[in-house]
C-alpha cells in the first residue's frame, strides 16, 4: 500500500496557499519518502509465444503496481511500472490583479472617509488637487465636513492646491459650518481673504456665519427719531431714519473679509451688516391709528460708519455702487486706533470693521463674563456725568481783572466773565447771550486772543485753545475729546462729550488719558463705549492693550470674552438659521401730513 505521506497535486486554490506558505513548490521533484519494504507483488505472466528478450513480441502484457516497487516482464527484464503520484504536476491558472490608479485610490479614500489614507496620499500639491477635486466629485457635505476635519493639522499644506475654482466648488458642497475645527481649517484655507476672489469670499461669509450681509431693500437698519403730535392733539407721528443697504461690491467684500478675520466668530454673528450710502427721513401715523412708514423729504447720505444698537447691525459707509469709500491709511494723527505712531498700520476701514463689531460686542451680557465691555470701560476710565458748575470749578481758578485789548479798544473785564464767556460758548456754540465780552466789539477770534493772552494759566483757557485750534466753534461739541498740545493738570480729565448719554460736560481719570492717548488714540476718550470699541481694535490688530487701570486690565478681560460660549453661539431666526431680520409692515395711508422733523443726528 502507498506510504501515509504519499499526496497527489493539490488542486489550484490550494497550491497557490501551500506554495505561498512553503509547503509546496511545483518546481520540486517528489519528496515522499520511499518504501523500504520489499515489493511483495507477484509479476504476472505472459501468456503469448515471447523471444525470450525485454521487448518479446508476443502479446505479453503487464500490470501496474499501485506501489512505487518496480514489476517484471515476462522475460525477466525489468519495467518501470509509474506510482500513482509520479505524473505530472498541474499548478492552479495565476491571475493577473490590475493596479488601481491613483484616482481611483483617492476616490475610494474619498468615498469610505478613510483619514489615513487621505494623509498617506497626500504626498504633493498634484495628489492634493486630486483628492480636493474627488470630494468636490463627491459633492456632499459630509464629505466636505470629513475633509475638513482630517486636513486640519495640515491645512495650511493644502491651501497652493486649494485654489479658486475648487475653493469656491467646495464651498457651494459644504454645509454650514458650525464644528469649530472645520471652521479654522477653512480660514487656513482661505489664507489671505484679500487675494481670494469675491465669489469665494460670499461662499465662505455663507457657510460660516449667522449673521446676514444684508441686501438692497432690507428695511430693518432705523434709527428712532422722536415723535411729534398736530397742534390740537388729535393725530401723532413717530419718526425714524432709514438707512438703504447696498450690494457690496467685489472689492469691499475681499476687505471686509480682511477686517473680520481676527475676530472670534460669536462676535462677528451679534451684528447683521449693511453697507449704506443713502438714508430716507419717515413718519408713521400712530393716533389715531397706525399708518404705514412714509419717506419725507430727500434722500441724505452718511459720512462714517455705525453701530446701531436698537437694530443690531453694523453700518458700514459706502459708496452708491457698494465700493469702500475710506479704504487709506489712517496716518499718525493718533484720532485712533491705526492712526497712533508705533500702533498697528489699519486703514480706516478696517479701523471701522473691527471697531463696530467692538460696539455689537460690548453692548451685550455675555455668559461667563461678569460685566459687559462698556460697562469695563466704564470703571476703567472712571467716567461720570458732570455738569457746568463743576466744570467751571475744575477747569478755572482766577478772580481777577485783567484790562483786554479787542479791536484795538481796551476794556477791563472780570476773569469771572472771561471763564462764563469761554463755558458758555462751549455748551452754546456762540458766544453766550448777557456776557460782558459777546456785548464787546470785535471777532470771535479776537475776544479769544485777548482771553488766552489775559489767563493762558487756566485749565480752561488751555483747554478751549487745544480743540478750538482744531475743529473751531461749530466742531467744538463733536471734538471736544481731542486737545493735542493740552496735557490735563488734574487727576481728572474735564471735557465736553458728545458722544456720552447723555451728552455734556463730562469726566474720566487722568490715569486713563495716560493709559490710552499714546496707545489706542484719542476716540478712546471721547465716551466708555468708544473706549471699549478702541480697545477691541487694538486687540484684533495684534497692538498692545492699555495697563490696568481702577482694578481692571484689559489682558485679563478679553480672554474672559473669548472664552464665552457666546463667542460662538448667537441667537438665530428658527426659519431660517440666521440672523434676526425684519419686514417691513403692510402699507398703510396716512391720515395727515406731518409738521416739519428734523431727526437729532
Amino acid at each position: 500500500m502507498p506510504p501515509a505521506n504519499s499526496y497527489g497535486p493539490p488542486p489550484g486554490v490550494m497550491a497557490w496557499v501551500m506554495e505561498r506558505l512553503g509547503l509546496w513548490s511545483p518546481a520540486s521533484p517528489d519528496t515522499t519518502t520511499p518504501s523500504t519494504t520489499p515489493s511483495t507483488t507477484t509479476p504476472t505472466t505472459s501468456t503469448g509465444t515471447g523471444t525470450g528478450s525485454a521487448t518479446g513480441t508476443g502479446s505479453a502484457t503487464t500490470t501496474p503496481s499501485t506501489t512505487t516497487a518496480p514489476t517484471t516482464s515476462s522475460s525477466g527484464a525489468a519495467s518501470a511500472t509509474p506510482s500513482t503520484n509520479s505524473g505530472p504536476q498541474t499548478n492552479a491558472p495565476t491571475t493577473t490583479a490590475t493596479v488601481p490608479t491613483i484616482e481611483e485610490t483617492i476616490a475610494a479614500a474619498v468615498a469610505q472617509h478613510d483619514t489615513l489614507a487621505i494623509l498617506r496620499l497626500a504626498t504633493d500639491d498634484t495628489a492634493r488637487g486630486k483628492i480636493i477635486d474627488a470630494v468636490n466629485t463627491a459633492a456632499s457635505p459630509a464629505t466636505c465636513g470629513f475633509f475638513l476635519g482630517s486636513i486640519s493639522s495640515t491645512a495650511g499644506s493644502w491651501v497652493a492646491a486649494m485654489t479658486d475654482a475648487r475653493f469656491e466648488r467646495f464651498m457651494g458642497n459644504a454645509a454650514n459650518i458650525a464644528d469649530a475645527i472645520q471652521y479654522n481649517a477653512v480660514w487656513t484655507l482661505y489664507n489671505d481673504p484679500g487675494t481670494r476672489s469675491a465669489a469665494i469670499a460670499r461662499a465662505v461669509w455663507a457657510k460660516l456665519f449667522t449673521a446676514q450681509i444684508l441686501s438692497p431693500g432690507a428695511t430693518s437698519v432705523t434709527w428712532p427719531g422722536g415723535t411729534s403730535t398736530s397742534t390740537d392733539g388729535s393725530t401723532s407721528w413717530e419718526w425714524r431714519t432709514l438707512y438703504m443697504p447696498v450690494a457690496p461690491a467685489d472689492l469691499t467684500m475681499q476687505r471686509l473679509m480682511v477686517g473680520i478675520r481676527p475676530l472670534p466668530r460669536g462676535h462677528i454673528n451679534m451684528a447683521n451688516i449693511a453697507f449704506v450710502n443713502q438714508t430716507q427721513q419717515q413718519y408713521r401715523q400712530t393716533v389715531p391709528s397706525v399708518g404705514a412708514w412714509t419717506n419725507h423729504g430727500a434722500t441724505g447720505t452718511i459720512g462714517t460708519s455705525y453701530y446701531l444698537d436698537n437694530c443690531q447691525t453694523v453700518v458700514i459707509v459706502s459708496d452708491a455702487a457698494g465700493g469702500t469709500t475710506n479704504d487709506f491709511a489712517m496716518g499718525t494723527s493718533g484720532s485712533g486706533v491705526g492712526g497712533v505712531t508705533g500702533g498697528p498700520a489699519l486703514t480706516w476701514f478696517l479701523n471701522h470693521a473691527r471697531h463696530e463689531v467692538g460696539h455689537a460686542v460690548g453692548a451685550r451680557s455675555l455668559a461667563g463674563v461678569p460685566e459687559t465691555g462698556n460697562a469695563f470701560a466704564t470703571t476703567y476710565g472712571g467716567w461720570a456725568a458732570s455738569s457746568e458748575s463743576a466744570f467751571k470749578a475744575a477747569m478755572w481758578t482766577a478772580t481777577d481783572t485783567q484790562k483786554l485789548n479787542i479791536a484795538g479798544v481796551e476794556t477791563d473785564v472780570a476773569a469771572t466773565a472771561a471763564r462764563d464767556w469761554l463755558t458758555g460758548a462751549i455748551s452754546g456754540g456762540a458766544e453766550p447771550s448777557g456776557n460782558a465780552i459777546t456785548a464787546l466789539a470785535g471777532t470771535f477770534d479776537q475776544k479769544l486772543a485777548a482771553i488766552r493772552l489775559a489767563w493762558a494759566s487756566q485749565e480752561l483757557t488751555k483747554y478751549f485753545g487745544a480743540v478750538y485750534g482744531r475743529v473751531g466753534l461749530a466742531g467744538f461739541k463733536d471734538g471736544g475729546y481731542q486737545f493735542p498740545g493740552y496735557t490735563p493738570g488734574g487727576a481728572k480729565v474735564h471735557l465736553w462729550a458728545s458722544r456720552m448719554n447723555p451728552a455734556g460736560f463730562t469726566t474720566y481719570d487722568k490715569t486713563a488719558f495716560d493709559a490710552c492717548v499714546g496707545r489706542i488714540g484719542w476716540y478712546a476718550l471721547s465716551s466708555p463705549v468708544e473706549m471699549f470699541a478702541e480697545m477691541y481694535t487694538q486687540k484684533y490688530s495684534s497692538g498692545a492693550l492699555p495697563p490696568a487701570v481702577n482694578g481692571k486690565d484689559p489682558s485679563t478681560f478679553f480672554p474672559l470674552l473669548e472664552s464665552s460660549t457666546d463667542a460662538s453661539v448667537v441667537p438665530t431666526d428658527e426659519a431660517s438659521g440666521r440672523a434676526p431680520s425684519h419686514t417691513p409692515a403692510t402699507p398703510v395711508a396716512p391720515a395727515a401730513t406731518p409738521p416739519s422733523h428734523t431727526l437729532p443726528s
